[in-house]
């Protein structure tokens, strides 16, 4: 396998279903590499943040660990997951895992460490030796595995976007289309952040009303989970939340507006969230803060939205929001 600017160890075996993870230091780009083995076809977890990491390989419970690589194996062929955390203990599982390839993501250490300050607000000191020190462990991991592994060079993978994604997809034995390296170039931009893949895309956005000539009601049920908003009535159960879906089993518009009210006299904390697959997770989720009274949220997706989920703040055992509706949009 040639390429310019990554560097493959051992020889990939596309023979057999595989197993891939993506690691390497926090903040150093793995985001980056398994969205764009997401958008390739690859599965990585279900209901996955914009970080594309999957929770149940988070702690270092290996025996959690291997149950959930069971339970993967015999449900998927070729599937995988990323977490920086996991290159502390790979090479104690490697051998339970079914074919795997290890996809090791390296990033400039200054980068790396400028990352850490303006995401949490690490001193630059104390980010520039967590930094070193992430790198010399993948050094000495690496030098463990007896498995193929793909080095990847990230500043060069998002400078030559499309080199990278030829040879991730030779790599992983992907037959790539039209569709998947457009929407792999479209995820690879530094620019944007993190971000979520074409299969769960959406953006949510406060905009201006009224909407007379842009937006109309859609004639559908809106569901009312745990809320009564009527004027008399408003208390609420446990985790309250308005469903909003059409009337049958299809997705929702891929442009929507929600407008809702907060009666209150103070600004209230709420949250989107977005379901694609009928289970709500709070990994594809919005939030925002709204003042007293009626506000508008746009809702682009990308067209496979099947709810949406607003969930108020409570004040005296009663929702803040009242009037909370789903309405079509034609903006622009």
């Amino acid at each position: 396998m040639a390429s310019k600017h990554h560097y493959l160890i051992g020889s990939p075996n596309h023979d057999a279903p595989k197993t891939v993870v993506i690691t390497g230091a926090a903040r150093g780009g793995t985001s980056m590499v398994a969205g764009t083995v997401r958008e390739l076809g690859i599965n990585l977890g279900a209901r996955l943040g914009e970080n594309h990491e999957d929770p149940q390989f988070l702690p270092k419970d290996l025996d959690h660990i291997r149950s959930i690589v069971a339970k993967r194996n015999e449900d998927l062929d070729t599937w995988g997951w990323k977490m920086p955390h996991s290159l502390a203990y790979l090479d104690e599982i490697e051998a339970d895992l079914r074919n795997p390839h290890i996809i090791l993501v390296w990033r400039n250490v200054l980068a790396t460490a400028l990352s850490q300050v303006n995401r949490s607000g690490a001193t630059i000191d104390n980010a520039l030796a967590y930094s070193q020190a992430r790198l010399q462990e993948m050094i000495e991991q690496l030098a463990k595995f007896k498995s193929p592994v793909l080095l990847v060079n990230y500043e060069q993978a998002v400078r030559d976007p499309e080199e990278f994604v030829n040879t991730l997809a030779e790599y992983l034995d992907v037959q790539v289309t039209a569709d998947m390296k457009k929407n792999c170039l479209r995820f690879i931009d530094p620019k944007k952040g993190y971000q979520q893949v074409s299969e769960t895309f959406f953006e949510v956005t406060e905009i201006e009303g009224p909407f007379v000539d842009t937006v109309e009601h859609i004639i559908v049920p809106r569901g009312l989970e745990q809320v009564d908003d009527t004027p008399f009535y408003r208390h609420v159960k446990p985790n309250p939340r308005f469903i909003l879906r059409t009337g049958k089993p299809k997705p929702l518009p891929d442009d929507v507006v929600v407008t809702l009210e907060n009666t209150t006299n103070d600004v209230s904390d709420i949250k989107f969230l977005l379901d694609f697959d009928w289970q709500f997770s709070q990994n594809l989720a919005f939030k925002a803060k709204v003042a007293p009274g009626v506000h508008s949220f746009r809702v682009q997706s990308n067209g496979k939205l099947k709810r949406i989920a607003v969930v108020p703040s409570i004040t005296d055992d009663q929702s803040d929001l009242i009037n909370v509706q789903l309405l079509a949009c034609d903006q622009q």
